[in-house]
């Protein structure tokens, strides 16, 4: 199968799926896929979803917001910090 069979078949997969919501990194494969997401599905189907942390460098979490603000992305930034503090606070209860 050649590279542009398999990208055609990941885009058919991506439309089959109808919305996505796209772990980015702002790294070159979490921008592929949104990217063929993006082509896919349209900007209002799509989701970017970063998590930010203390070992995220700053400079990544930069590109990936302007890489969804140029693209028009829906940009969802998780603080992983805050995340894992929630999981904590449940777990004394479980």
């Amino acid at each position: 199968m050649s590279i542009h069979d398999k990208y055609k078949v990941l885009q058919k997969n991506l439309k089959d799926m109808g919305s996505v919501a796209v772990a980015f990194s702002s790294g070159v494969d979490s921008t592929f896929l949104l990217k063929a997401a993006l082509e896919a599905l349209g900007k209002d189907k799509v989701i970017a979803v970063t998590a930010s942390s203390c070992s995220f460098p700053e400079r990544e979490l930069k590109e990936a917001t302007e890489f969804c603000k140029e693209n028009g992305v829906r940009h969802i930034i998780c603080k992983s910090e805050d995340f894992i503090r929630t999981i904590s606070f449940y777990s004394l209860f479980y």
